[in-house]
C-alpha cells in the first residue's frame, strides 16, 4: 500500500481520483492548493503525487517543482482540462512522472497509479541498498 497525495482545486475531482485510488489499496492524502499540498507533502511524504496544472495561487508546475526539491525520487504527475501537447512537453522536460487530460479514462489513471507506485518501491528499495552497501 503507497501514500498519493492529490492536490486538486475543485473537489469533485479530489473526491474522485481518491476514490479510484482507495479502491486500488492505497491511501490518500488531498489538499485544495499548491501551498496545503506542499504543507501535506512534508508531513505524510508520499510516495506518488498528483497535481492540477491550473490553479489560484501555486500552479501545478510550481507544485512539482517544489515537491523535486523535497525529494527528487518521487513521481509527480501533472493533471489539468487545459491541456496541450506544448503544456506535456514542457511539464515532462520539468521531471513529470506523467500527464494526464480530465476527464481521464479510470482504466488508464489505475496504469499510471500502478507504475508509479512500482517506481517509487522501486527508488526506496535502491536508496536502501545504497545505503546497506556504504555500511
Amino acid at each position: 500500500m503507497a501514500t498519493i497525495l492529490i492536490v486538486d482545486d475543485n473537489e469533485s475531482v479530489r473526491d474522485g481520483l481518491g476514490h479510484v485510488i482507495r479502491k486500488m489499496g492505497h491511501s490518500v492524502v488531498t489538499a485544495p492548493s499548491g501551498k496545503e499540498g506542499l504543507e501535506l507533502f512534508r508531513v505524510h511524504q508520499p510516495d506518488f503525487a498528483i497535481t492540477d496544472l491550473k490553479m489560484d495561487g501555486m500552479d501545478g508546475v510550481t507544485v512539482l517543482q517544489k515537491i523535486r526539491e523535497l525529494d527528487a525520487d518521487c513521481p509527480t504527475m501533472i493533471i489539468t482540462a487545459h491541456g496541450s501537447v506544448e503544456v506535456a512537453v514542457e511539464a515532462m522536460k520539468l521531471g513529470a512522472f506523467d500527464f494526464l487530460t480530465k476527464p481521464f479514462d479510470r482504466a488508464h489513471l489505475k496504469r499510471v497509479v500502478a507504475k508509479a507506485v512500482d517506481v517509487a518501491t522501486l527508488r526506496a528499495e535502491n536508496r536502501y541498498l545504497r545505503e546497506v552497501v556504504r555500511e
